[in-house]
């Protein structure tokens, strides 16, 4: 089979499915919270849900902080010990 052929397959599916929502409006029609019942169980699982993404963005941005923390600590401490230590009124060999 040709791209082509799999494309027009993958259009008449579309189709089908968008025609399949439109025929049955009450399945197809926004949630309640949509309409303003902000008290039910649906908008409750919204809340937690888009808490929980807070949590795992924030996660991953403070793994980003103390990774490049860490990389800043070990430049530091690298930086230190390629230096020689010079001190004044001691005189060098």
């Amino acid at each position: 089979m040709s791209r082509k052929h799999h494309r027009s397959v993958l259009v008449v599916l579309v189709c089908c499915a968008a025609i399949a929502v439109l025929m049955v409006p009450g399945k197809a029609g926004a949630c309640p919270v949509c309409y303003g019942a902000a008290d039910g169980p649906i908008a409750n699982g919204m809340n937690m849900a888009i808490f929980t993404l807070l949590a795992v963005i924030g996660a991953v941005l403070a793994g980003f902080v103390a990774f490049f923390v860490f990389l800043l600590r070990r430049a530091r401490i690298s930086v230190r010990q390629s230096r020689p230590v010079v001190m004044r009124g001691v005189p060098e060999n």
